[in-house]
């Protein structure tokens, strides 16, 4: 039976989700799964940054997201946090249970 790849990836919740305390919600639905927290992070997005992100995972940045995400006149959205979950086969643990479908979030398949 070969062997399980340790793998990485980064969810990023919309500022909704911060708002509606529903952070653990997040976090606790990841670690059901078998993925563990190793990292979080705020940071500001540009809008660029959101929309690149949404063409990664194949979804279209619609009429009405820049809302959802606070996008300020700046460009940039407000705080949120990242999440770096780790473990085996994340990618695929992730592909599964589809997190866009789960909660307001967005998510990167980082490199090993």
């Amino acid at each position: 039976m070969p062997q399980a790849i340790t793998q990485k990836i980064t969810v990023i919740p919309k500022p909704s989700v911060v708002i509606k305390r529903s952070i653990g919600c997040v976090i606790q639905a990841f670690e059901e799964y078998g993925l563990t927290l190793t990292n979080i992070l705020t940071l500001r997005l540009s809008k660029t940054e959101i929309v690149d992100t949404y063409n990664v995972i194949g979804l279209a940045f619609e009429e009405g997201e820049e809302e959802d995400w606070c996008i300020a006149k700046d460009g940039l959205s407000e705080k949120v946090f990242t999440l770096t979950f780790s473990g085996p086969d994340a990618h695929e643990v992730v592909s599964k249970i589809k997190p866009h479908l789960m909660f307001p979030v967005i998510y990167v398949k980082l490199k090993a």
